[in-house]
C-alpha cells in the first residue's frame, strides 16, 4: 500500500500501478485486451488502517500486445524461459518450486511425460503435438507418455554428448562425473548411469 502512494507522489496519478504493482497493471491490462473494456480500477485496502487506495486505469494496447507476445514466447518456446536470477538463494526463487531444477541443483530427471519429450511441440488451444507419431495429443495421453519418450536435453542438467534418435538414445554428462544414457520412460527407474571412468 505504502509502495502506491509513494509511486502516485513520484510519478503522478495513473502511474502508481505500474510502478508499484506491475504484476497487477499487466492482468488488468490483459483482461482489457481481451474483453475490450477500455477502462479498469484499481482497489486496494490497507489492512491496518482500512484507507484505500483507488487508481484508473487506462487500456495500453502496446503493453499488452507486448505481454501476450512474451507469453506466446514462453508457451511455444522448446526451451525453458531464462532465469529471472542467476542466484538461487533469490527471494522469489526461494518459493518456486522448480528452484533446484531451473539453477541446476538436481539431478533428478523430470516426470515422463509429453510435455518433456524431445518429440513434443505446444501447438494453438493448449494441445501438444508428437513430432514422432504424427499425432495431437490430449492432456490424458501427455501424462501417459509412450515408448518413444526421450527428454527434451534442456530440461536434463548435463551436457549432451552423443545421440542416435534413430536408435532411440541420447547421452549426456552429468556433473558428478557420470553418464547417463536415455533411452525411453524405463531407464527413469534404473537410471542406467556408468562412471566416467568405466565409460
Amino acid at each position: 500500500f505504502a509502495g502506491l502512494l509513494k509511486a502516485r507522489e513520484k510519478f503522478g496519478e495513473g502511474q502508481a500501478v505500474m510502478r508499484a504493482k506491475p504484476e497487477h497493471y499487466g492482468q488488468m491490462q490483459m483482461y482489457m485486451h481481451k474483453t475490450g473494456i477500455e477502462r479498469s480500477l484499481y482497489v486496494a485496502v490497507n489492512k491496518n488502517t482500512d484507507a484505500i487506495f483507488v487508481e484508473r486505469i487506462k487500456y495500453d494496447f502496446k503493453y499488452a500486445n507486448r505481454l501476450e507476445n512474451n507469453a506466446r514466447r514462453v508457451a511455444f518456446d522448446s526451451a525453458p524461459p531464462p532465469r529471472i536470477s542467476d542466484k538461487s538463494d533469490f527471494y522469489l526463487c526461494r518459493f518456486c518450486r522448480f528452484a533446484d531444477r531451473c539453477h541446476e541443483l538436481t539431478q533428478d530427471l523430470p516426470e515422463v511425460n509429453c510435455r518433456t519429450c524431445i518429440y513434443s511441440e505446444p501447438v494453438e488451444g493448449g494441445d501438444w503435438l508428437c513430432k514422432k507419431h504424427k499425432i495431437d495429443t490430449d492432456r490424458a495421453r501427455q501424462n501417459a507418455a509412450c515408448s518413444s519418450h526421450l527428454y527434451n536435453p534442456e530440461f536434463i542438467n548435463g551436457q549432451q554428448i552423443d545421440y542416435d534418435l534413430s536408435a532411440g538414445w541420447v547421452e549426456y554428462a552429468m556433473p558428478d562425473g557420470t553418464t547417463y544414457t536415455n533411452s525411453g520412460p524405463s531407464d527413469r527407474e534404473d537410471l542406467t548411469k556408468t562412471s566416467a571412468e568405466d565409460a
